[in-house]
């Protein structure tokens, strides 16, 4: 229960931002910011197995 609460809260920040982000912009554009911010959640996520897997190789 303590790390799902602790997961949440590091998740959380990220999705109010996007949400104000959509708001922000009116939802100008929606599909064009939507797989904008999925292209970067996909980078940053590939970067992290990255360096989890670097000290094995």
């Amino acid at each position: 229960m303590q790390k799902a609460l602790k997961k949440a809260s590091k998740i959380l920040p990220t999705i109010v931002k996007k949400v104000g982000l959509i708001f922000f912009t009116g939802g100008y554009d929606f599909k064009r910011v939507i797989s904008r911010l999925s292209k970067r959640l996909r980078e940053e996520r590939d970067r992290q197995l990255m360096e989890v897997r670097s000290p094995i190789l």
